[in-house]
């Protein structure tokens, strides 16, 4: 069997994430569909100013590198990460998805 290359745009990239949150997402708890695609609502309220949705999608997609599996390890490295620092805490610092970034970066 001939391979076959096929290589991920940012936009199937972005869906991939986005489907994946909002499977993980309990839709009763977030009723919302637009919210439970939402990477920001997981993030204290402090550190969505200024950042969208897209601009972390859009850097976590960067860093990925046209892989999705690598983007998935990194949203989970990210939800591990603020699960890891006691006490647990109902949102996502900017501290912890920064953290997680500049690891990636440096390995």
């Amino acid at each position: 069997f001939p391979p076959i290359t096929y290589i991920w745009q940012t936009k199937d990239l972005r869906d991939l994430l986005e489907r994946r949150l909002e499977f993980c997402c309990d839709p009763n708890e977030v009723p919302n569909e637009n919210e439970r695609r939402s990477f920001t609502r997981l993030f204290a309220p402090d550190a969505r100013t200024g950042i969208t949705q897209a601009d972390m999608v859009e850097e976590l997609i960067t860093f990925a590198n046209g892989s999705p599996r690598t983007l998935i390890r990194l949203a989970k490295k990210i939800f591990e990460e603020h699960l890891r620092l006691p006490p647990f805490q109902q949102f996502i610092s900017k501290e912890t998805y920064q953290k997680v970034l500049n690891e990636f970066k440096s390995n």
